[in-house]
C-alpha cells in the first residue's frame, strides 16, 4: 500500500471526523423515514473513498449516489446470484433455480432485504439514502473499493485482508471500531 495514503487513512479513521456505519461504504441520513436506529456514516473503505474524492479524485465524475427502488431490486437479484450455491435465497426464501435473474421481489421482500442486509431505511417512496460510491457514467459500488481508489491507494484488493479478516468483515461482522481497524491497517498493510 502507498505509505502516504496509508498514513492519511489511518489518521482519518482515528480523527473522529467520520461516524462509523455498517453494511455499505456510506450511509446518509434519510429525512422523513420512520425507520429507527439508523445513523449516517462511513465504513473504513468508505473513508478511503472519501479521501480519494477530496484529493486526486476531485475532478473525476465520482460522487455518493442514492439507490432508487429499481437499483435496489438489481442489488437484491445480484445477492441472489451471489448465493446461488444455496438452494434457497437467504433474503426471500425463493427456491434458486435458473430463473432468479427474472425474479421481481415484492415490496415486503425488498424492505426486509434493504433493512436487514444494508441496515438502512427502506422507503417505498425512494428516500434516496446515499450508499453507493459511483461514477456518473459507468462504475459503481456499494460495499467495496472501486478500481480507481484501489489503484490510487496501491492496494492489491478491493477489500484488503488486515490481520484475521477482510476490512469489511472487521467492520460489519466483528464490529471493530475505526481505532482498532486503523491499528490493523498500520500493522498489516
Amino acid at each position: 500500500m502507498d505509505i502516504n495514503v496509508k498514513h492519511k487513512w489511518v489518521k482519518e479513521l482515528r480523527s473522529g471526523r467520520f461516524d462509523q456505519c455498517i453494511g455499505s461504504l456510506r450511509k446518509s441520513h434519510c429525512a422523513g423515514s420512520s425507520y429507527t436506529g439508523i445513523r449516517g456514516g462511513y465504513d473504513p473503505l468508505g473513508v478511503l473513498c472519501q479521501l480519494w474524492l477530496e484529493g486526486p479524485g476531485k475532478g473525476e465524475k465520482y460522487e455518493w449516489l442514492p439507490l432508487d427502488k429499481t437499483e435496489m431490486k438489481e442489488v437484491f437479484r445480484s445477492q441472489m446470484e451471489f448465493n446461488d450455491n444455496e438452494e434457497v435465497c437467504p433474503h426471500c426464501g425463493m427456491l434458486l433455480e435458473d430463473g432468479w435473474f427474472d425474479y421481481e421481489p415484492t415490496e415486503k421482500e425488498l424492505k426486509k432485504f434493504v433493512e436487514e442486509y444494508y441496515h438502512i431505511p427502506y422507503d417505498t417512496n425512494d428516500c434516496k439514502t446515499k450508499i453507493a460510491f459511483a461514477h456518473k457514467d459507468w462504475e459503481g459500488t456499494i460495499n467495496f473499493l472501486p478500481s480507481k481508489v484501489v489503484e490510487w491507494a496501491g492496494l492489491l484488493s478491493y477489500d484488503p485482508w488486515v490481520g484475521p479478516a477482510r476490512i469489511t468483515n472487521l467492520n460489519d461482522i466483528y464490529a471493530m471500531s475505526f481505532e482498532e481497524i486503523a491499528d490493523l491497517i498500520e500493522e498489516h498493510l
